[in-house]
């Protein structure tokens, strides 16, 4: 991977969502498939947007970690956590990521 130093890399919120967990809760429910972007936002191939914990997540627009583990689009990624409403989601999910369920991806411990 080349890096480039002048490179502007995108906020997070350019693709990716992320939330705060700082309250340590989480699902326990697993979600395994295949990581796309569409549509402006990293999500499950079968449309379901995963809401990443904002200090385990890292986008650079092409490659997303998550646990210092780097996954490209097109990869299969196992995560747990679980399904929530957009009315009790605290992320701040983009207009343009709304159109598939939410997926809280519970914080690593």
């Amino acid at each position: 991977m080349a890096l480039a130093g002048c490179t502007q890399l995108p906020n997070l919120d350019e693709g990716a969502v992320t939330y705060d967990a700082s309250s340590g809760a989480g699902n326990a429910a697993a979600l395994s498939g295949v990581l796309v972007f569409e549509n402006g936002c990293v999500r499950f191939e079968n449309g379901t947007i995963p809401l990443f914990q904002e200090d385990e997540t890292s986008w650079d627009g092409e490659v997303l970690v998550l646990n210092g583990v780097a996954y490209q689009m097109g990869d299969t990624i196992d995560v747990g956590g679980g399904q929530t409403s957009r009315d009790v989601s605290t992320a701040d999910v983009p207009d343009r990521c709304m159109d598939g369920p939410l997926w809280v991806v519970a914080p690593s411990q």
